[in-house]
């Protein structure tokens, strides 16, 4: 799915025939697992919405299409659901923590070479 654009995803009856199953099957060993297709594609979108976040995405619109949600208010809801923090707030937590960490490398280097 990694592969894939969001929009393009095969829903769960064109992926149990990808896999030569019924979607009756395929549901049944997703659950055996713990888990579902939908909750699949959730953690897939988390992933590339934080990835995206980090590489700098800056319109949280466009990332919201991007990720196959209808609107920015879905994605808002979703991301504050899976991270604990809107994307926005997110970003500010990355920015700082990046900023920190550069910083302390640079005293690092700084101590280092005296």
């Amino acid at each position: 799915m990694r592969s894939l654009r969001p929009g393009r995803w095969p829903d769960a009856d064109a992926l149990a025939g990808h896999f030569f199953m019924a979607p009756s099957t395929l549901r049944r060993k997703l659950s055996l697992e713990g888990q579902s297709y939908q909750a699949l594609k959730d953690q897939v979108r988390r992933d590339l919405a934080i990835a995206r976040l980090d590489a700098g995405a800056a319109n949280f619109a466009e990332l919201a299409l991007e990720l196959g949600f209808a609107d920015g208010s879905a994605f808002h809801k979703a991301f504050k659901k899976w991270t604990g923090s809107t994307p926005g707030q997110y970003r500010t937590q990355v920015a700082a923590e990046t900023a920190s960490a550069e910083s302390s490398g640079v005293l690092s280097e700084t101590l280092g070479h005296r």
